[in-house]
């Protein structure tokens, strides 16, 4: 065990977390109800964390379609890019 575990409350919000996560190197942080009251209500994994901050930066949901395909174009030639 260790003797001062690393963990959230439940009031940090993602930027706490991603903080911790790279500070700590660690794949997944305890989630507890407080400061104070050191009961464990959850997990947050590291993968789970950086496909929800992914998600919310997705470039082609801020209207900005056209730019983003004129200065990053697919890779992929075959499939074709999202305009929407």
């Amino acid at each position: 065990m260790t003797r001062n575990p690393v963990a959230l409350t439940a009031e940090d919000d993602c930027a706490v977390a991603s903080a911790a996560i790279r500070e700590y190197r660690l794949k997944s942080l305890p989630v507890v109800a407080g400061k104070n009251d050191r009961k464990l209500m959850g997990c947050i994994r590291a993968r789970r964390l950086m496909a929800y901050v992914f998600k919310q930066i997705d470039p082609l949901k801020d209207g900005g379609t056209r730019e983003v395909l004129a200065t990053n174009p697919p890779r992929n030639l075959e499939e074709p890019a999202r305009t929407e």
